[in-house]
């Protein structure tokens, strides 16, 4: 199942990132973060997403209130997981190798320890690694909140 969701969440992704508006329009992904999570709701032509969504949710355990949380939370990732990768927040994701090397230098003599003992990690990012973590941490979250107390 975790394959699965990481397929639909990286179309989204795919989608996203060769849109037209990502060249013409680069803070089109941020104005968009700002209006959708909430704006959606009222939108009569996003209504028939907003009702699927609702509706899977729904099925998973979440009364309408909890739902419409989950829901939000998962649009607000998606936004700012495409908007960190198509530029409009920091990524060095798309630099040389040797751009890598020496960024990952400096963040390991920054003198900060916690810092220095990801400095691999930091200086790069796999946007579609980042996508399928935060969307499994986000289910599992979803799913420990909404089972039944043992």
């Amino acid at each position: 199942m975790p394959r699965r969701r990481c397929t639909f969440a990286g179309g989204v992704r795919r989608e996203g990132r060769g849109h037209p508006w990502r060249r013409d329009r680069p803070g089109a992904v941020r104005r968009a973060g700002r209006r959708s999570p909430c704006g959606l709701w009222n939108a009569p032509a996003g209504l028939p997403l907003v009702e699927a969504a609702l509706r899977v949710l729904r099925r998973a355990g979440p009364e309408p209130p909890a739902a419409v949380h989950v829901l939000r939370s998962f649009i607000a990732f998606l936004i700012g997981t495409l908007s960190r990768e198509v530029g409009t927040a920091p990524s060095y994701a798309a630099v040389i190798p040797e751009v890598a090397t020496s960024r990952a230098a400096d963040l390991a003599t920054s003198g900060y320890p916690a810092v220095a003992a990801a400095a691999a990690e930091l200086s790069v990012c796999d946007h579609e690694a980042e996508l399928c973590f935060g969307l499994d941490l986000l289910i599992e979250a979803v799913r420990r909140r909404t089972e039944p107390a043992a």
